[in-house]
């Protein structure tokens, strides 16, 4: 929840005093904070589930920001969100995965119409998918380059977790290749039916 109400905010709160907490529909956890500062709104989807569960997690988080449907192209969608002054980041880690929304509270409920849209509509892009793959393993040999990744991560982990660590558990070149995108695509459309936490922070009531 503290990612919720970023850069909006101009004091500290007391998350145990500002924080109201609810459930939807008995399921999924909603968290709310009311923002009394401007007209911006944040909304963060959260699933309990990440790279720890399933590798892919992360590799979905990437690819899922450049999707588009069967109607609209991801340029199209891009501009749509930017044009309601919406900023739409999906992020993984090791046991998280989360897709947020923030900008214009006046946009809100288009925004995330449109979100919903392609949550349900996503339609896979085998150009841009390998593309995405070549970018990956381009930033793993940089990364084999580079002493501050080196010492700040790969030393790191080795020391806390050994030989088998969070640095190197990771999708390899050959599955990253085996992959088929419209596999990839489906898993993220069934990756996004249900969360279990909704982080609010904006103007409208709980």
């Amino acid at each position: 929840i503290e990612q919720v109400a970023p850069c909006f905010l101009g004091s500290f709160i007391d998350f145990n005093k500002d924080i109201q907490r609810t459930k939807i529909n008995g399921i999924t956890d909603l968290n709310y904070i009311k923002n009394t500062q401007n007209p911006l709104f944040s909304i963060s989807y959260v699933k309990k589930y990440g790279t720890d569960e399933d590798l892919r997690m992360g590799l979905k988080a990437e690819y899922f920001p450049y999707l588009g449907t069967e109607k609209f192209t991801n340029e199209q969608i891009k501009k749509e969100f930017y044009r309601l002054g919406i900023t739409f980041k999906v992020s993984a880690s090791r046991d998280r995965f989360v897709v947020n929304l923030s900008g214009l509270e006046e946009n809100l409920e288009k925004g995330l119409e449109l979100l919903q849209y392609l949550f349900a509509n996503a339609k896979p892009d085998e150009e841009m998918y390998h593309g995405l793959v070549k970018d990956i393993l381009k930033k793993r040999t940089n990364a084999k380059l580079n002493k501050g990744v080196i010492l700040q991560q790969g030393l790191i982990n080795y020391a806390k977790y050994g030989k088998e660590n969070p640095f190197t558990y990771i999708l390899s070149e050959k599955e990253l290749n085996d992959i088929k995108p419209e596999n990839l695509v489906r898993s993220i459309i069934e990756d996004t039916k249900v969360f279990s936490t909704i982080n609010y922070y904006g103007q409208r009531d709980i």
